[in-house]
């Protein structure tokens, strides 16, 4: 078996700008195997909901683990939740975006 951070070194070019892990279960392990040093992504895409209950369980464990990793919860769509890194997500909300929505008079 392949960990992560050899994946991710084996077939990525550079740090990839989004990563989406939905594998069942095992997010968390993922998670807290990823070297945050060597690998930081802007974006996670994270499933946070759990079905191996009888009534879904929301898995605040993966969203602490992330928030102390220095990621921003930005969405939820009640099965995932979308992280931005801390430092992309201060950086774009610092920026002006008059040139792309400019303000209504």
């Amino acid at each position: 078996m392949i960990g992560i951070n050899d994946l991710v070194a084996t077939h990525c070019e550079r740090t990839p700008n989004l990563v989406s892990l939905d594998v069942e279960g095992l997010d968390l392990e993922i998670l807290r195997a990823w070297d945050f040093t060597a690998c930081q992504p802007d974006i996670f895409c994270l499933e946070t909901l759990s079905y191996s209950d009888k009534d879904p369980v929301k898995l605040y464990k993966i969203i602490e683990y992330m928030t102390a990793s220095n990621y921003t919860v930005v969405a939820d769509t009640y099965v995932n939740t979308i992280l931005v890194r801390t430092e992309a997500w201060n950086k774009t909300r610092s920026q002006k975006h008059s040139t792309i929505y400019p303000a209504q008079p």
